[in-house]
């Protein structure tokens, strides 16, 4: 009985014990349940996803890793004491600001996509919507922030440590409405398929972390108070980075809707994304 195998006609023997026959019946039932969940081929997909992934990977590596790194490397040439401050406040705020922020995102991870694909203009609203919402959130993380220091000196003992922690984290919390609107403007542009410009602004970034870094540190002489400054710096670069690569791409035309009063409605369906959201990043 003849069967095509990768486009090949093979003649194989009827008798059902047959192992040559027994292969090419698994191997045809193999490829007709890969087909059923990748109808478009399975090599066509995969590329299409790791291209996907792996700018998202970069980009993830950029704002997550080397930021918060680069400061820390700074920091120790300090001292002990500065290090180990900034390491504590990187807790404080990964704990109480950007877990929140990043819960909230979840929403607009979902819906922006959606609306891109359907009603565009749509996606605008979610970005304005997501802003407005995530203002409010950073007052909450604000407070959260602020307040971190009574439970910190159960932690840690040392009186010095603290002292810097509490001054780190008064300038360091307005990092979190630019980290806020950086994941907002990223997921606006990720969903129109276009990730390769997010590694591209988040280098923009890091390259200017290092070089405020840099400034702050050796010739303005700002000591412990140089890492919130650039990473204020830094993260505003990349907000700005992103809105202009938004204003000049076709994005602005296909997707960007001016801002409405529309952005006030409908909060409860962001909010049923966003709330289990937070729970799952904290």
């Amino acid at each position: 009985m003849p069967f095509l195998v990768n486009g090949s006609l093979i003649r194989v023997c009827c008798c059902p014990s047959n192992p040559l026959r027994l292969t090419v019946r698994k191997m045809i039932s193999c490829t007709t349940f890969i087909r059923r969940f990748y109808p478009l081929g399975f090599q066509q997909e995969a590329l299409v996803l790791s291209k996907m992934t792996l700018a998202f990977v970069i980009s993830h590596i950029c704002t997550s890793w080397m930021l918060s790194t680069v400061s820390l490397a700074f920091m120790g040439h300090l001292g002990q004491a500065e290090l180990n401050a900034s390491g504590l406040a990187f807790s404080v705020y990964n704990l109480l600001g950007s877990s929140i922020i990043v819960g909230l995102n979840f929403a607009a991870e979902t819906l922006m996509p959606q609306y891109f694909s359907g009603d565009k203009q749509q996606t605008g609203l979610i970005l304005q919507r997501g802003a407005i919402i995530a203002g409010y959130a950073c007052f909450t993380c604000w407070i959260l922030m602020l307040n971190a220091g009574y439970v910190l000196k159960w932690i840690q003992g040392d009186q010095e440590v603290l002292t810097l922690v509490n001054r780190f984290i008064r300038i360091y919390i307005f990092v979190l409405p630019f980290d806020a609107l950086s994941l907002l403007l990223g997921m606006y542009i990720a969903s129109s398929g276009r990730t390769v410009p997010l590694i591209i602004i988040n280098m923009i970034g890091n390259a200017i972390n290092v070089l405020s870094h840099y400034i702050c540190l050796y010739h303005l002489h700002l000591g412990i108070c140089s890492t919130p400054v650039s990473m204020i710096i830094a993260y505003c670069s990349i907000v700005l980075s992103a809105i202009i690569y938004i204003r000049y791409s076709p994005i602005y035309i296909e997707a960007w809707c001016p801002i409405d009063r529309k952005c006030l409605q409908e909060w409860n369906v962001y909010l049923k994304l966003a709330i289990p959201g937070v729970w799952i990043a904290m």
